[in-house]
């Protein structure tokens, strides 16, 4: 469990600090009005500068033709900062994999919701899941034809709220899915699921983005013996990794 959690914590971490760093380029005024954007390469005090554009364009200039040099935000991600996303309806298809020390899970999801503006969306979601049960208690529902392995086909049905920290193109964000897994076999299984997570969004155009998150998944797993109506249930985690794109 501890090195689960310290995985996920690491993760964060690292999109945390890559996605606090702020893109900038150099900016050298010249004397006869001409403005050149790129990255200085080399500087020689009273001598000259080097800098190259960002279509690889090599340019030197001496210090006598130059009026000053800056630094300003790449253009693009001002732009971008100064188009948040907007509130509209988004759809999401996602393919994801929990795994723990007994069980498996893998399966596509689909969530459609709304995102009311950069930062908060509410989803909801189904979908078809394939779940491993290693160690299945055969002895227990005894009802059923089984192995001590079973293999179930689930459809999940959640909810999911994500929060992004940041206006930004790439940010890091924070979600949770609320829900209900139930079996589609004669084996019985039901689940009770709650998956916090953290991930990274990264924003392709002004409608579409892909979101990478890894978390942990709580399971409230239930088995049902039909023929005499007794029940139990057990609780189990398990480290999900998502990967989906909204549209």
């Amino acid at each position: 469990m501890c090195k689960k959690l310290v995985v996920i914590v690491l993760f964060l971490l690292v999109s945390v600090v890559s996605f606090a760093q702020e893109r900038q380029v150099d900016v050298i005024y010249l004397k006869n009005g001409s403005v050149i954007k790129g990255a200085v390469i080399e500087l020689v005090p009273d001598k000259q500068v080097k800098i190259r554009t960002a279509d690889g364009s090599l340019f030197v200039f001496q210090m006598s033709e130059v009026d000053r040099i800056e630094k300003e935000y790449n253009r693009k991600q001002v732009q971008e900062k100064s188009s948040p996303l907007r509130a509209r309806v988004i759809g999401t298809a996602e393919m994801a994999y929990g795994f723990a020390e007994d069980d498996f899970i893998i399966g596509v999801n689909f969530l459609l919701g709304y995102r009311f503006n950069p930062y908060f969306s509410l989803m909801g979601g189904t979908g078809l899941n394939l779940a491993g049960f290693y160690g299945y208690d055969c002895d227990w529902n005894w009802d059923y034809d089984c192995d001590d392995d079973e293999v179930a086909i689930m459809m999940p049905l959640f909810a999911r709220l994500q929060v992004n920290f940041l206006k930004t193109r790439v940010s890091p964000f924070f979600s949770m899915d609320l829900g209900y897994l139930w079996s589609l076999d004669d084996y019985g299984h039901s689940m009770a699921i709650i998956n916090p997570a953290m991930g990274v969004f990264v924003r392709i155009g002004r409608r579409f983005a892909l979101n990478t998150s890894l978390g942990y998944q709580v399971i409230d797993k239930g088995y049902m013996n039909r023929k005499n109506a007794s029940y139990k249930n057990s609780s189990d985690g398990a480290v999900t990794l998502k990967v989906n794109f909204v549209f």
